[in-house]
């Protein structure tokens, strides 16, 4: 009895004691297991451990094996399997691995293993099935999850190194260019190791990836096409066509191609890099690279690791175990377990069989918008005719074929210079890598998609429209066309303003058939236009957008609304009314009503008119306005019928087909045979062309006439009242001859008072004005008139003439003024008595007085006696009382001189009126006019000589046609 408190009271040995776990050795020691390979602890050097141990891999740290979680979710080293707890120790507590030997993925790098022990198993008393503790015996294993506290984990068994590649973040690589990746550090990290490019690291890429690649835009499945590849609103162009970088970019060998996925080999890495999407082993430790250009799509994939050296893990126990072969470890997407980053594939986005397509409008400024891909800010992009590698800018590239940097890596702009391309069509975009050394076509070496230059490409043709009638313009070729082009009719394409001759400024109304057609609206006038084209990509607001010239447009043809005449029963032929007509045009006859587009379009052509001639259809014209349906007659029925024209420059077949004579030629008219002999009859005399003219005249000058009038006869007026004495008024006195009897004032009798005096009557009367207008007389009444003054003229000169010592006489104011006679001689005015007397006896001195002149003297002789028997005894007296009266002359009084010749003046004219009646009977009984003018003449002669008796008084105005007193007895004896 001792109290066992200090070291000697314990002298009685009574066994050994083992403590159980890592031994110092194994402690101190590190474990090496590869990233992406089972991580196993086979010759764990221990002491007294038994099976059911486990260990644990914590995160390095200064707490060591006594870490704890900073937080629920805190799983210490992210990824290992199982939270970093083994699977329970075999081999007597010498043999671990995690997870039943999965590949362990985690981040390289040490790690802390702690030992946890199992219970032991024993029985009181011991009795023989007790199995000693070092050789397995245990009641329970460790658990299989480490408690937060560590309990029971808190044994340190030394380091776990996981080897690796340190995480790289992302790591970029450009389009074309073989892609290198150099300076990678990790635990374990040494040469031979392999990285590969995968959607998922271990796992194969799906066969989705490789149809996309392939065939589609990625993002677009086996049987839906996205928007990626959709066809842009209107104008016909796929975002993506047919014919990727392995068309149009550079030529890559067969087993490049393969090895970049074109052969379609399974077991590979990601499509488009090339040896299948693995790095080429390299015994530069932390250097990979593809051996190759890539023409993976752009975007961001996963970098996968593969160690290729030894570890704690036994590489060739495992690959005998996998039954892979030596240099068959990192061949297939499963052995690539290891994280170790991101791989950005940087440009633009091109697939082997589909290109990214860009559209540019020849005459244009260029820019493109939406570039798919993965370029950086400051790119730039190169048009090129050949292969990137060898570039060669096109004729009429703006800028030089290079773009300007890039804002963003979408846009791409080649300034406001326009590109004048020679050749529309497609060409290459280039892209440089490098992205600042961008100063020369050898710099851009990665294809980048495709630019189209639009432009039409048909050579310049004409086209033809008829005149009022809209039309379609077809046939036009190009790059690029689509229905949102345009075209209008110009003088001159490009300049000016839209044409006024068209209706909606000769701008097209329609397109069709991918803009290969066009209809126009219908010309007001004829004539010969430029056709203009402008790209629908343009606003096509001004003339000036119209600035591409694909042809002429010709517009004529025969008027529509135009009607033409033929008679049943005659030949047929008409002037077609039109313009730009050619030789070699038709026409034909259709029903009246008949759409001529609708009838061309119809596969039996139109109806055909019975009875016309030549089947309705005229020949050929030779002038393009002249028509004939031949010498036939028509035999229609008379009626309407519409025409159908065929122009035969611009006809598909030269008018040879129904489908031709699709445009309006006017309307035809059938008349019967009485409208044909109307219209044959003799035409009445056109009218003068100066017609209208005449009244225009009239209306213009009468009115000027009429004023003109009015004006002289005002005037004149005024200057009468001027020269009048008493502000032009006169006083007109009545010449009235009294008898004898009546008396006068004193010492006048009243016919003298009434010519001096005048009466008390109208004193103040106006004197009447002339006639504005002298009334118009006829011809023949001039002519009368005209030979009677000049008979009167003859026989007062010849009165006077015959008057004794007389040998001139004066025309009598009267007839001078009307121009005929002024004076006349003896000599001039011939006597025809003295004249017919000197034929006659001439006639009788050569013996040829005739026997009727004979009995036309005795004629004369009785006319002579006759007239003389007929006159009654008071003219004698009444001629002789006048004739006492001339003879006492100035014996008597002036005022009973007068009366007296008045009074005989009146009885003279009243025997003379009785005379002259009996004379008349004569005459018309004898039937001889010559008689009755000798018996006025005498008469005429007797009133003269009367009147010229004596002298006359003041006032009296008496005609001066006057002769001797001799000659007026001799008139008187007769």
């Amino acid at each position: 009895e001792t109290s066992c408190e200090t070291e000697r009271d314990f002298g009685l040995e009574v066994g050994l004691l083992h403590v159980a776990g890592p031994s110092a050795a194994q402690i101190a020691s590190t474990v090496t297991c590869i990233g992406g390979l089972p991580c196993e602890v086979a010759d764990f050097a221990n002491h007294a451990a038994a099976n059911g141990s486990r260990l644990v891999a914590l995160p390095d740290t200064t707490k060591g094996c006594a870490w704890t979680p900073s937080s629920p979710a805190d799983d210490g080293i992210d990824g290992f399997l199982n939270y970093g707890v083994s699977d329970t120790g075999g081999v007597y507590g010498s043999y671990y691995i995690w997870g039943a030997g999965d590949p362990l993925v985690v981040e390289s790098g040490t790690y802390v293993l702690c030992w946890c022990g199992p219970g032991v198993k024993r029985t009181r008393p011991d009795i023989e099935t007790d199995v000693p503790y070092h050789q397995g015996g245990w009641a329970s294993p460790c658990p299989s999850a480490r408690p937060t506290n560590g309990h029971g984990f808190l044994a340190p068994a030394g380091y776990l190194v996981v080897t690796g590649a340190d995480p790289q973040g992302t790591v970029s690589c450009s389009i074309g260019l073989n892609c290198v990746i150099s300076g990678v550090t990790g635990e374990g990290v040494q040469g031979g190791d392999q990285v590969a490019v995968l959607r998922v690291c271990g796992e194969e890429p799906p066969n989705s990836d490789r149809y996309e690649w392939t065939t589609l835009a990625p993002g677009a499945d086996t049987t839906t096409v996205t928007t990626t590849a959709a066809t842009t609103w209107s104008t016909g162009l796929d975002k993506w066509i047919d014919g990727g970088w392995l068309e149009w970019g550079p030529n890559l060998s067969t087993s490049v191609l393969n090895s970049i996925g074109i052969g379609g080999a399974t077991g590979r890495a990601m499509w488009g890099f090339p040896n299948f999407g693995y790095s080429v082993p390299d015994s530069r430790a932390g250097y990979y690279q593809w051996g190759g250009p890539t023409w993976a799509y752009a975007g961001e994939y996963q970098l996968c690791w593969c160690g290729g050296g030894q570890g704690d893990n036994d590489l060739a126990a495992l690959l005998e175990r996998w039954t892979l072969g030596e240099g068959e470890w990192c061949s297939l997407p499963e052995h690539y377990l290891v994280p170790m980053g991101t791989l950005k594939v940087v440009g633009p986005s091109v697939l082997p069989t589909q290109s990214q397509v860009f559209r540019c409008v020849r005459r244009r400024a260029c820019e493109i918008t939406d570039f798919e891909g993965t370029m950086p800010d400051g790119s730039k992009l190169l048009i090129s005719e050949s292969a990137c590698s060898s570039a060669e800018v096109p004729t009429g590239s703006p800028n030089e074929g290079q773009s300007l940097p890039s804002d963003d890596g979408t846009t791409f702009s080649w300034g406001s210079k326009e590109g004048t391309f020679q050749n529309p069509g497609f060409y290459r975009l280039c892209w440089c890598a490098s992205v600042v050394d961008c100063y020369s076509a050898e710099d851009y070496t990665a294809y980048a998609g495709l630019l189209q230059v639009k432009a039409p490409t048909a050579k310049l043709e004409k086209h033809w429209c008829a005149l009022g009638q809209a039309c379609n313009i077809t046939g036009l070729v190009g790059m690029g066309l689509h229905n949102g082009d345009s075209i209008a009719a110009l003088a001159v394409c490009g300049y000016g303003e839209f044409s006024s001759k068209f209706t909606r400024n000769g701008v097209s109304t329609a397109t069709f058939g991918v803009g290969h057609g066009f209809t126009m609206p219908p010309a007001t006038e004829h004539g010969v236009f430029r056709i203009c084209w402008c790209a629908g990509e343009t606003l096509c607001y001004s003339a000036t957008d119209f600035d591409t010239d694909v042809g002429a447009l010709e517009v004529g043809g025969p008027d529509a609304s135009a009607v033409y005449v033929c008679y049943e029963w005659q030949p047929c032929s008409i002037t077609v009314k039109g313009s730009l007509l050619h030789v070699g045009d038709m026409i034909r006859v259709v029903p009246s009503g008949a759409d001529c587009a609708t009838t061309a379009l119809s596969t039996s052509g139109p109806e055909l008119i019975d009875g016309f001639p030549h089947y309705g259809v005229a020949y050929a014209s030779t002038d393009g306005y002249e028509y004939s349906f031949g010498e036939e007659l028509v035999r229609t029925d008379p009626g309407l019928y519409d025409l159908c024209y065929c122009s035969y420059e611009y006809s598909p077949d030269t008018c040879q087909s129904a489908s031709d004579f699709y445009t309006p030629g006017g309307t035809i008219r059938i008349a019967t045979s009485a409208e044909y002999q109307y219209a044959t009859r003799v035409e009445d005399p056109s009218e003068r062309s100066f017609d209208p003219l005449y009244g225009i005249i009239l209306a213009i000058v009468l009115p000027c006439i009429f004023a003109l009038a009015a004006v002289v006869g005002w005037g004149r007026n005024r200057v009468f009242r001027r020269l009048v004495p008493g502000g032009g008024k006169t006083r007109v006195r009545k010449l009235e001859i009294s008898p004898p009897h009546q008396k006068g004032p004193p010492g006048k009798d009243g016919n003298q008072a009434a010519i001096e005096g005048g009466g008390d009557d109208d004193e103040d009367a106006e004197p009447e004005a002339p006639p504005l207008f002298k009334p118009r007389e006829g011809f023949a009444a001039l002519a009368q008139k005209a030979n009677k003054e000049t008979h009167e003229v003859k026989q007062i000169l010849e009165i006077r003439l015959a008057a004794p010592g007389t040998t001139s006489a004066t025309v009598p104011p009267p007839y001078q003024k009307k121009g005929k006679i002024l004076n006349a001689h003896i000599s001039d005015i011939p006597d025809f008595r003295s004249e017919r007397a000197k034929r006659r006896a001439a006639r009788r001195a050569r013996g040829e007085d005739s026997e009727s002149e004979q009995e036309q003297d005795s004629d004369m002789a009785d006319h002579s006696s006759m007239n003389s028997q007929s006159s009654p005894e008071p003219l004698a007296n009444s001629a002789q009382s006048g004739l006492d009266a001339f003879k006492l002359g100035g014996q008597q009084s002036s005022t009973l001189e007068m009366s007296q010749r008045m009074s005989a003046l009146d009885s003279s004219q009243a025997l003379r009126d009785t005379a002259n009646s009996k004379t008349m009977k004569n005459m018309r009984s004898s039937g001889s006019m010559m008689s009755m003018a000798n018996s006025r003449r005498a008469q005429k002669n007797r009133e003269m000589a009367f009147l010229d008796a004596g002298p006359r008084p003041p006032g009296l105005n008496v005609p001066s046609r006057v002769v001797t007193s001799s000659r007026l007895l001799d008139v008187l004896d007769l």
